[in-house]
């Protein structure tokens, strides 16, 4: 087992209500591991892939990067400022949870 393999597994398990998760490159929107409770056609994770590196880093979100370096007097930059989000969904936490 690889060392994101075992990521993946370990983190799935600590955190609470966990149902998935992936790591993905933000470059390619290639997913190179994932973890679920559940199984997903592998379209489905590769879709979810590619919209990830599009929440991080799509044309809105960099518009919305290079207004805050404005806003703060920074030099323009292709850093990313977001570099993690968490998605809580109702939907899939049962009630009482």
């Amino acid at each position: 087992m690889t060392s994101l393999d075992s990521a993946l597994t370990k983190s799935i398990k600590d955190i609470p209500m966990c149902v998935a998760l992936g790591y993905v490159d933000m470059s390619t929107g290639m997913l190179l591991g994932v973890r679920t409770t559940d199984s997903h056609p592998q379209e489905v994770l590769d879709l979810v892939a590619a919209a990830t590196a599009d929440l991080f880093q799509g044309s809105n979100v960099v518009s919305i990067e290079k207004l805050f370096r404005q806003s703060r007097g920074l030099p323009d930059s292709s850093a990313h400022y977001f570099k993690e989000i968490v998605v809580f969904s109702g939907v899939v936490q049962k009630k009482g949870s």
